[in-house]
């Protein structure tokens, strides 16, 4: 049996999860801020050599595997560009979302 190749990351064909956290709501809310600016900035015409859009399940992976599980999380799971900029600015204004999930660890839960 021959398995297909993962999809592209800009694809998203799949949803992308986005999961992050912080010290305090506050900041939580401010990094949800600077990512949908940094991914709104993206988009458009390229005229830097370099200058690529972000690959969503990249910074799916980055925010993974590059961060410390602190107190206050959030997870987003957009199905592209619109839903991810979506979900970053409810976060962002304190709202709710369809594609995000907010919330914190309850104590002596395992």
């Amino acid at each position: 049996m021959r398995i297909p190749p993962p999809p592209m990351a800009n694809s998203c064909r799949y949803r992308c999860p986005w999961w992050w956290s912080a010290r305090s709501r506050a900041a939580l809310r401010s990094q949800a801020e600077r990512l949908r600016a940094t991914l709104a900035a993206s988009e458009g015409d390229r005229e830097e050599p370099g200058d690529e859009e972000v690959a969503l399940g990249d910074v799916g992976y980055t925010l993974a595997v590059g961060r410390a599980a602190l107190e206050h999380r959030a997870v987003l799971l957009p199905y592209g560009r619109e839903e991810a900029l979506r979900g970053l600015a409810a976060l962002s204004a304190g709202a709710e979302d369809s594609v995000l999930v907010t919330g914190a660890p309850v104590e002596g839960a395992r």
